[in-house]
Protein backbone atom coordinates (compact mmCIF):
# COMPACT_ATOMS: atom_id res chain seq x y z
CA UNK A 1 0.00 0.00 0.00
CA UNK A 2 1.18 3.46 -0.88
CA UNK A 3 1.01 6.44 1.45
CA UNK A 4 -0.77 9.49 0.03
CA UNK A 5 1.80 11.84 1.54
CA UNK A 6 4.34 10.40 -0.88
CA UNK A 7 1.96 11.24 -3.75
CA UNK A 8 1.31 14.79 -2.47
CA UNK A 9 -2.03 14.97 -4.24
CA UNK A 10 -4.66 12.85 -5.91
CA UNK A 11 -3.20 11.55 -9.19
CA UNK A 12 -5.18 12.46 -12.32
CA UNK A 13 -4.73 12.07 -16.04
CA UNK A 14 -4.74 15.81 -16.70
CA UNK A 15 -2.72 18.50 -14.98
CA UNK A 16 -4.88 19.77 -12.09
CA UNK A 17 -6.11 23.35 -12.00
CA UNK A 18 -5.71 23.50 -8.24
CA UNK A 19 -3.55 21.48 -5.84
CA UNK A 20 -3.96 21.64 -2.07
CA UNK A 21 -0.92 20.32 -0.23
CA UNK A 22 -0.87 19.60 3.53
CA UNK A 23 -3.19 22.53 4.24
CA UNK A 24 -3.78 23.29 7.93
CA UNK A 25 -5.52 25.95 9.98
CA UNK A 26 -5.06 26.31 13.74
CA UNK A 27 -6.97 28.82 15.86
CA UNK A 28 -5.46 30.01 19.13
CA UNK A 29 -7.88 30.92 21.90
CA UNK A 30 -7.80 32.28 25.42
CA UNK A 31 -6.27 35.45 26.84
CA UNK A 32 -2.73 34.24 26.18
CA UNK A 33 -3.63 32.50 22.90
CA UNK A 34 -2.24 29.22 24.22
CA UNK A 35 -5.24 27.00 23.60
CA UNK A 36 -4.88 25.61 20.07
CA UNK A 37 -7.76 24.19 18.03
CA UNK A 38 -6.99 22.56 14.68
CA UNK A 39 -9.88 23.28 12.34
CA UNK A 40 -8.09 21.75 9.34
CA UNK A 41 -5.22 19.28 9.67
CA UNK A 42 -2.97 18.34 6.74
CA UNK A 43 -5.58 18.31 3.96
CA UNK A 44 -4.32 17.43 0.45
CA UNK A 45 -6.28 17.04 -2.78
CA UNK A 46 -6.34 18.24 -6.37
CA UNK A 47 -9.10 19.31 -8.75
CA UNK A 48 -8.94 18.78 -12.49
CA UNK A 49 -9.89 21.63 -14.77
CA UNK A 50 -13.55 21.51 -15.78
CA UNK A 51 -14.57 18.99 -13.11
CA UNK A 52 -16.46 19.13 -9.81
CA UNK A 53 -14.86 18.09 -6.51
CA UNK A 54 -17.13 17.41 -3.54
CA UNK A 55 -16.04 18.08 0.03
CA UNK A 56 -18.45 16.46 2.47
CA UNK A 57 -18.63 16.13 6.23
CA UNK A 58 -20.57 17.06 9.34
CA UNK A 59 -21.01 20.63 10.54
CA UNK A 60 -17.73 21.72 12.12
CA UNK A 61 -15.63 19.25 10.14
CA UNK A 62 -13.58 22.05 8.55
CA UNK A 63 -14.97 21.92 5.02
CA UNK A 64 -16.02 25.59 4.86
CA UNK A 65 -12.68 26.61 6.35
CA UNK A 66 -10.93 24.79 3.49
CA UNK A 67 -13.05 26.68 0.96
CA UNK A 68 -12.29 30.04 2.53
CA UNK A 69 -8.57 29.28 2.61
CA UNK A 70 -8.66 28.51 -1.11
CA UNK A 71 -10.16 31.97 -1.64
CA UNK A 72 -7.60 33.45 0.77
CA UNK A 73 -10.42 34.85 2.90
CA UNK A 74 -8.65 32.97 5.69
CA UNK A 75 -4.87 32.65 5.81
CA UNK A 76 -3.62 29.06 6.24
CA UNK A 77 -1.41 28.22 9.21
CA UNK A 78 0.65 25.97 6.95
CA UNK A 79 0.54 24.18 3.62
CA UNK A 80 0.28 25.19 -0.03
CA UNK A 81 -2.51 26.13 -2.42
CA UNK A 82 -1.16 25.89 -5.96
CA UNK A 83 -3.47 27.36 -8.60
CA UNK A 84 -2.39 26.76 -12.19
CA UNK A 85 1.24 26.57 -11.02
CA UNK A 86 1.12 29.62 -8.68
CA UNK A 87 1.32 29.26 -4.89
CA UNK A 88 -1.53 31.43 -3.59
CA UNK A 89 -0.41 31.39 0.03
CA UNK A 90 2.40 33.83 -0.73
CA UNK A 91 0.24 36.32 -2.64
CA UNK A 92 -0.74 39.69 -1.19
CA UNK A 93 -1.96 43.12 -2.26
CA UNK A 94 -2.56 43.62 -5.98
CA UNK A 95 -1.46 40.08 -6.84
CA UNK A 96 -4.13 38.66 -4.54
CA UNK A 97 -6.77 41.03 -5.96
CA UNK A 98 -5.97 39.92 -9.51
CA UNK A 99 -6.15 36.29 -8.50
CA UNK A 100 -9.64 36.75 -7.02
CA UNK A 101 -10.98 37.29 -10.50
CA UNK A 102 -10.23 33.63 -11.14
CA UNK A 103 -11.83 32.17 -8.01
CA UNK A 104 -15.24 33.22 -6.70
CA UNK A 105 -17.67 31.89 -4.10
CA UNK A 106 -21.41 31.27 -3.93
CA UNK A 107 -22.58 31.41 -0.31
CA UNK A 108 -25.18 29.32 1.48
CA UNK A 109 -27.28 32.21 2.78
CA UNK A 110 -28.31 34.29 -0.22
CA UNK A 111 -30.22 36.74 2.01
CA UNK A 112 -27.15 37.82 3.99
CA UNK A 113 -24.90 37.73 0.90
CA UNK A 114 -26.60 40.83 -0.52
CA UNK A 115 -26.85 44.38 0.82
CA UNK A 116 -30.58 44.84 1.55
CA UNK A 117 -30.38 48.57 0.74
CA UNK A 118 -29.06 48.18 -2.79
CA UNK A 119 -30.82 46.83 -5.86
CA UNK A 120 -29.48 43.66 -7.46
CA UNK A 121 -28.15 45.57 -10.48
CA UNK A 122 -26.18 47.95 -8.27
CA UNK A 123 -24.51 45.03 -6.53
CA UNK A 124 -23.66 43.29 -9.78
CA UNK A 125 -22.12 46.55 -11.00
CA UNK A 126 -19.54 46.69 -8.19
CA UNK A 127 -17.28 43.82 -9.38
CA UNK A 128 -17.82 44.78 -13.03
CA UNK A 129 -16.44 48.28 -12.43
CA UNK A 130 -13.77 47.16 -9.95
CA UNK A 131 -12.24 44.59 -12.27
CA UNK A 132 -12.74 46.75 -15.38
CA UNK A 133 -15.04 44.33 -17.16
CA UNK A 134 -16.99 47.30 -18.57
CA UNK A 135 -15.95 50.80 -19.63
CA UNK A 136 -19.29 52.62 -19.98
CA UNK A 137 -22.74 52.76 -18.45
CA UNK A 138 -24.20 51.27 -21.62
CA UNK A 139 -21.83 48.31 -21.43
CA UNK A 140 -22.63 47.93 -17.74
CA UNK A 141 -26.39 47.78 -18.27
CA UNK A 142 -25.97 45.31 -21.13
CA UNK A 143 -23.64 43.06 -19.15
CA UNK A 144 -25.89 43.02 -16.08
CA UNK A 145 -28.80 41.93 -18.28
CA UNK A 146 -26.67 39.19 -19.86
CA UNK A 147 -25.58 37.87 -16.46
CA UNK A 148 -29.13 37.72 -15.12
CA UNK A 149 -30.39 35.96 -18.24
CA UNK A 150 -27.48 33.52 -18.00
CA UNK A 151 -28.80 32.29 -14.64
CA UNK A 152 -32.46 32.21 -15.70
CA UNK A 153 -33.63 35.65 -14.56
CA UNK A 154 -34.93 38.47 -16.74
CA UNK A 155 -32.99 41.73 -16.97
CA UNK A 156 -35.77 43.47 -15.02
CA UNK A 157 -34.55 41.80 -11.82
CA UNK A 158 -31.68 44.30 -11.81
CA UNK A 159 -34.16 46.89 -10.51
CA UNK A 160 -35.35 44.81 -7.57
CA UNK A 161 -34.11 44.74 -3.99
CA UNK A 162 -32.97 41.41 -2.50
CA UNK A 163 -36.07 41.08 -0.29
CA UNK A 164 -38.26 41.25 -3.40
CA UNK A 165 -36.74 37.99 -4.69
CA UNK A 166 -37.49 34.46 -3.55
CA UNK A 167 -34.71 32.34 -2.06
CA UNK A 168 -34.08 30.58 -5.36
CA UNK A 169 -34.06 33.86 -7.29
CA UNK A 170 -31.58 35.38 -4.83
CA UNK A 171 -29.32 32.37 -5.21
CA UNK A 172 -29.45 32.75 -8.99
CA UNK A 173 -28.49 36.41 -8.56
CA UNK A 174 -25.64 35.32 -6.28
CA UNK A 175 -24.38 32.97 -8.99
CA UNK A 176 -24.64 35.81 -11.52
CA UNK A 177 -22.52 38.04 -9.28
CA UNK A 178 -19.90 35.30 -8.89
CA UNK A 179 -19.77 34.91 -12.69
CA UNK A 180 -19.51 38.67 -13.32
CA UNK A 181 -15.69 38.69 -13.21
CA UNK A 182 -15.42 35.65 -15.52
CA UNK A 183 -13.88 33.20 -13.03
CA UNK A 184 -12.47 29.78 -13.83
CA UNK A 185 -13.19 28.24 -10.44
CA UNK A 186 -16.20 28.48 -8.11
CA UNK A 187 -16.35 27.51 -4.45
CA UNK A 188 -19.97 26.49 -3.82
CA UNK A 189 -20.51 26.50 -0.06
CA UNK A 190 -23.79 24.68 0.67
CA UNK A 191 -25.46 26.68 -2.13
CA UNK A 192 -28.82 24.89 -1.99
CA UNK A 193 -29.19 23.80 1.64
CA UNK A 194 -31.62 26.65 2.47
CA UNK A 195 -33.90 25.97 -0.52
CA UNK A 196 -36.92 23.70 -0.90
CA UNK A 197 -36.63 20.49 -2.89
CA UNK A 198 -37.98 21.70 -6.25
CA UNK A 199 -35.90 24.89 -6.25
CA UNK A 200 -32.84 22.96 -5.06
CA UNK A 201 -33.06 20.70 -8.10
CA UNK A 202 -33.36 23.70 -10.44
CA UNK A 203 -30.25 25.38 -9.00
CA UNK A 204 -28.21 22.16 -9.19
CA UNK A 205 -29.17 21.67 -12.82
CA UNK A 206 -28.32 25.34 -13.51
CA UNK A 207 -24.86 24.84 -12.01
CA UNK A 208 -24.34 21.72 -14.11
CA UNK A 209 -25.42 23.58 -17.26
CA UNK A 210 -23.15 26.56 -16.50
CA UNK A 211 -20.19 24.24 -15.97
CA UNK A 212 -20.74 22.64 -19.36
CA UNK A 213 -21.35 25.99 -21.06
CA UNK A 214 -18.49 27.97 -19.49
CA UNK A 215 -15.96 25.24 -18.68
CA UNK A 216 -16.05 26.04 -14.96
CA UNK A 217 -14.32 24.07 -12.22
CA UNK A 218 -16.22 23.55 -8.94
CA UNK A 219 -15.41 22.85 -5.31
CA UNK A 220 -18.77 21.77 -3.93
CA UNK A 221 -18.94 21.97 -0.12
CA UNK A 222 -21.99 20.12 1.17
CA UNK A 223 -23.46 17.47 3.43
CA UNK A 224 -25.97 16.42 0.76
CA UNK A 225 -24.69 13.17 -0.71
CA UNK A 226 -27.40 12.95 -3.36
CA UNK A 227 -26.06 16.18 -4.89
CA UNK A 228 -22.48 14.92 -4.72
CA UNK A 229 -23.42 11.69 -6.50
CA UNK A 230 -25.13 13.66 -9.28
CA UNK A 231 -22.76 16.60 -9.75
CA UNK A 232 -19.25 15.67 -8.56
CA UNK A 233 -16.54 13.72 -10.36
CA UNK A 234 -14.36 13.27 -7.26
CA UNK A 235 -15.07 13.53 -3.56
CA UNK A 236 -13.29 13.79 -0.21
CA UNK A 237 -14.84 13.06 3.19
CA UNK A 238 -13.73 15.25 6.10
CA UNK A 239 -13.89 14.24 9.75
CA UNK A 240 -12.53 16.54 12.48
CA UNK A 241 -10.41 18.49 10.02
CA UNK A 242 -8.82 15.49 8.28
CA UNK A 243 -9.65 13.75 5.03
CA UNK A 244 -10.66 10.21 5.97
CA UNK A 245 -11.60 8.99 2.48
CA UNK A 246 -11.09 10.33 -1.04
CA UNK A 247 -11.52 9.15 -4.60
CA UNK A 248 -13.70 9.29 -7.66
CA UNK A 249 -17.34 9.54 -6.68
CA UNK A 250 -18.58 6.29 -8.20
CA UNK A 251 -15.82 4.19 -6.58
CA UNK A 252 -16.17 5.80 -3.18
CA UNK A 253 -19.96 5.53 -3.09
CA UNK A 254 -19.94 1.95 -4.38
CA UNK A 255 -17.20 0.76 -2.04
CA UNK A 256 -16.75 3.06 0.98
CA UNK A 257 -13.89 1.80 3.13
CA UNK A 258 -13.99 4.23 6.07
CA UNK A 259 -16.64 3.67 8.75
CA UNK A 260 -17.56 7.37 8.83
CA UNK A 261 -18.21 7.40 5.08
CA UNK A 262 -20.39 4.34 5.49
CA UNK A 263 -22.24 6.00 8.36
CA UNK A 264 -22.97 9.02 6.15
CA UNK A 265 -24.14 6.86 3.25
CA UNK A 266 -26.12 4.52 5.50
CA UNK A 267 -28.06 7.41 7.04
CA UNK A 268 -29.60 8.49 3.73
CA UNK A 269 -33.32 7.86 3.69
CA UNK A 270 -34.96 6.19 0.71
CA UNK A 271 -38.47 4.92 0.10
CA UNK A 272 -37.28 1.62 1.54
CA UNK A 273 -35.78 3.25 4.63
CA UNK A 274 -32.14 3.99 5.51
CA UNK A 275 -29.42 2.56 3.28
CA UNK A 276 -27.52 1.17 6.28
CA UNK A 277 -28.40 -2.43 5.45
CA UNK A 278 -26.82 -2.11 2.00
CA UNK A 279 -23.53 -1.02 3.52
CA UNK A 280 -23.20 -4.01 5.81
CA UNK A 281 -22.88 -2.28 9.19
CA UNK A 282 -22.20 -4.60 12.10
CA UNK A 283 -24.03 -3.82 15.33
CA UNK A 284 -22.44 -0.95 17.19
CA UNK A 285 -20.72 -1.44 20.50
CA UNK A 286 -22.97 -1.47 23.58
CA UNK A 287 -20.78 1.29 25.01
CA UNK A 288 -18.94 -0.85 27.56
CA UNK A 289 -15.58 0.01 26.02
CA UNK A 290 -16.45 3.62 25.13
CA UNK A 291 -14.86 5.18 28.21
CA UNK A 292 -11.60 3.31 27.63
CA UNK A 293 -11.59 4.53 24.02
CA UNK A 294 -12.19 8.14 24.97
CA UNK A 295 -9.46 8.08 27.62
CA UNK A 296 -6.94 7.26 24.89
CA UNK A 297 -8.42 9.84 22.48
CA UNK A 298 -5.34 12.03 22.02
CA UNK A 299 -3.17 9.16 20.85
CA UNK A 300 -5.80 7.16 18.98
CA UNK A 301 -7.89 7.28 15.84
CA UNK A 302 -10.38 10.15 16.39
CA UNK A 303 -13.28 8.04 15.12
CA UNK A 304 -12.52 5.08 17.38
CA UNK A 305 -15.15 5.77 20.06
CA UNK A 306 -17.91 5.72 17.42
CA UNK A 307 -16.52 2.96 15.24
CA UNK A 308 -18.15 -0.50 15.18
CA UNK A 309 -14.97 -1.98 13.66
CA UNK A 310 -12.35 -0.70 16.11
CA UNK A 311 -9.67 -2.99 17.52
CA UNK A 312 -6.69 -2.47 19.79
CA UNK A 313 -4.69 -1.35 16.72
CA UNK A 314 -6.87 1.76 16.53
CA UNK A 315 -5.53 2.87 19.93
CA UNK A 316 -1.96 3.06 18.66
CA UNK A 317 -2.24 6.31 16.69
CA UNK A 318 -3.96 8.20 13.89
CA UNK A 319 -3.82 6.20 10.64
CA UNK A 320 -2.29 7.71 7.51
CA UNK A 321 -4.26 8.33 4.33
CA UNK A 322 -3.41 5.21 2.33
CA UNK A 323 -4.12 3.97 -1.18
CA UNK A 324 -6.98 1.45 -1.13
CA UNK A 325 -7.32 1.10 -4.90
CA UNK A 326 -7.09 3.02 -8.14
CA UNK A 327 -7.75 6.68 -7.29
CA UNK A 328 -9.11 5.72 -3.85
CA UNK A 329 -7.55 6.67 -0.49
CA UNK A 330 -8.64 5.81 3.03
CA UNK A 331 -7.49 6.78 6.55
CA UNK A 332 -8.38 3.64 8.50
CA UNK A 333 -6.53 0.67 10.00
CA UNK A 334 -9.49 -1.60 9.20
CA UNK A 335 -10.07 -0.52 5.60
CA UNK A 336 -9.32 -3.96 4.11
CA UNK A 337 -11.98 -5.58 6.28
CA UNK A 338 -14.51 -2.80 5.67
CA UNK A 339 -13.98 -2.77 1.92
CA UNK A 340 -14.00 -6.54 1.48
CA UNK A 341 -17.67 -6.77 0.46
CA UNK A 342 -18.50 -6.96 -3.23
CA UNK A 343 -19.15 -3.60 -4.84
CA UNK A 344 -22.12 -4.85 -6.84
CA UNK A 345 -23.99 -5.56 -3.59
CA UNK A 346 -24.22 -1.82 -2.90
CA UNK A 347 -26.38 0.65 -4.83
CA UNK A 348 -25.17 3.97 -6.17
CA UNK A 349 -27.27 6.85 -4.90
CA UNK A 350 -30.29 8.02 -6.80
CA UNK A 351 -30.00 10.54 -9.66
CA UNK A 352 -31.20 14.00 -8.59
CA UNK A 353 -32.32 15.08 -12.02
CA UNK A 354 -35.82 16.02 -10.96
Amino acid sequence: MQNVQQLRYLPVHEKPLIEVQELSKTYFQGMLKKKATKAVDGVSFSIRRGTSFGLIGESGSGKSTVGRMLLRLIKPTSGKIVYDGIDLVGLSGKELTRFRQKIQIVFQDSASAFNPRQMIGEQLAIPLWRFKKVTSQQQLNSRIGELLELVGLSASYANRFPHELSGGQRQRAGIARALSVEPEFLVLDEPVSALDVSVKSQIINLLKHLQEQLGLTYLFITHNLDIVSYLCDDVAVLYQGRIVEMGDTKTLFRNPCHPFTRELLGSILTLQGPLADYYGFPKKSDGSDLLESVLGWSGACPYMAKCPYHTTTCRTGVPELTMAGDNHYVRCFQMDQIGSEKEEERPLLMNTNG
